[in-house]
Parts: structure tokens; sequence; C-alpha cells
């Protein structure tokens, strides 16, 4: 009887065991967090930053962040313009920009990874990643578009304009656009501004007056636009008289301009 076989597997099972073991272990100290201190919230006149849930891990930093536009114009904020550093070195984020509108909130995720360096005690996020945007810097007059008319479509500074669509009715007119921006900086597009004018030169303000919808377009980027006009019967037949808009302030240009940054210290002590 060979007794040494009995032996040479009871050692395989044991280095095998110690083998996950120490394995097991790695994971573990691998998905070791460390949890920073909650900070105070940073404010400025123009935003306010909260953070919460900041961690860390050996293969990333991740944290929670609430960002409110406290003004009356746009703020967007740009994740690829915040740096995390440690003391190995400086890792970005990576995200499409965010445009908030005057006074609102937003939530979102931030998360830095590549590599298994992240699991430290302290470190520090820079935010040099805001710009105010101005809603009303710089008004773009529009030719006025009449309904029927020779052309269906026309440029106004950066914005291309294209009539899709037009009906007509006995009280009511819905006309469909497509806008694009073609500029160079940011256009801004504002439904329910327009006016109507008849012949005899009564003018009637669109029906989405009341629910006026803002649109921040890139350089590039394409907007559907529906203007709709009520006029009562006994005043005009909108089927049978000439129509002409007025686009007063529907389009408006404007230049971001970067905000101070604001750096973030974080340690778990």
């Amino acid at each position: 009887m060979n007794i040494l076989k009995p032996i040479i597997t009871l050692s395989s099972v044991m280095l095998l065991l110690l083998m996950e073991t120490q394995l097991y272990a790695q994971e573990m100290d691998a998905k070791h967090e460390y949890h920073y201190k909650q900070l105070d919230p940073v404010e400025t006149d123009k935003f306010r930053i909260e953070i919460s849930d900041a961690h860390s891990q050996t293969a990333f930093t991740l944290m929670k962040v609430k960002i409110t536009n406290k003004t009356s114009d746009f703020l967007i904020f740009k994740p690829t313009e915040v740096l995390f550093k440690y003391d190995h070195g400086d890792v970005k984020h990576e995200g499409k920009d965010i445009i908030l509108k005057p006074r609102e909130s937003h939530s979102r995720t931030i998360k830095v990874t590549g590599g298994v360096q992240f699991h430290v005690e302290n470190l520090s996020v820079i935010f040099d990643c805001f710009y105010l945007l101005p809603a009303d810097k710089e008004v773009i007059a529009a030719p006025d578009f009449q309904l029927p008319g020779p052309i269906n479509e026309f440029n106004a500074s950066g914005f291309h304009v294209t009539m899709k669509k037009l009906d007509k009715q006995t009280q009511e007119t819905v006309v469909n656009f497509i806008i694009k921006y073609q500029g160079n900086d940011y256009g801004i597009i504002t439904s329910g501004k327009t006016s109507v004018k008849l012949d005899d030169g009564r003018e009637f303000a669109s029906t989405a007056g009341k629910k006026m919808k803002t649109s921040v377009l890139l350089p590039g980027n394409k907007k559907k636009l529906m203007i709709s006009y009520t006029v009562p019967g006994r005043t005009a037949d909108m089927q049978l008289v000439n129509m002409t808009i007025l686009w007063r302030n529907t389009f408006v240009e404007s230049k971001a301009v970067k905000l101070d940054a604001q750096t973030l210290m974080f340690s778990v002590y």
C-alpha cells in the first residue's frame, strides 16, 4: 500500500484551500471602502453644490452630486472638467454636459475609474466646470414670415428656420418648423413669444404663450417648434386671410461665461 498518495492528496487539498482563502481575502480587500466625511454644501451667488455618499474602493472613487442653479440664467455643468486629485496623480471625470434652467436643480453620480489606486484616505476634487449662459444676451431679429408665402425657410444670424407643415383652419392655424443652430456659441429658442398679424393690422398672440418652453441648442443641434394661433370666427376666417408671423424674442444667441472653480477636500477623518 502506498501511504504517500493520501498524504500528497491531503497536502494538495490544504494548499488549494489556502490559495482560495488568500484570493478571497484579496478580493475582500479590493472591495474595502473608505467613506469620506460629509461636507457642508458649497454655495456661491450663482450655484450650490451638495455632495453625498462619497467613497472609494481600489478600482474607483464615487460620489453623488446635486447642483442647483440660483440664477435667472442658464447654468452649464461640464463633468469632463471635474478634476480628482490624488497623491499618485490627477484623474478627470467623463460625461455629457448638463444645462440647468433658471432655479433648476440636477443630481447625478460622478465616478472615476482606471487602475487600482483609488483606495485612499484623502483626496481633493476641483469643480472647475461651471459656466453661466445669459438667457437674453442677444435677441436675434428674424424676418417676418408670411402664411402662406413665397418662401418656406430663412436664416436669422446662426439660426436656420424651415417650415415643414402648415395647417390653416377657420379659427386655428398650426405651423411646424425645424430650427437648426449653425452659430458658434449657444442658440436659445423660446416658444410662445410669437404673434400673428392679419391684413388689417390686428395681432394675436400665440396660444402657447401661457406654456412657454425654452430650449438651448449647441452648434449643429436641431429643434422642432410648433406654433399655433386662434382667431375668433367673427373676426376673420383664417383660411381666407393672409397672416404674418412676428418672431419677437423667440431667438437668442449667448456666450457661456466661466465661473470660479471650487475645490473640495475629502478625508476619512
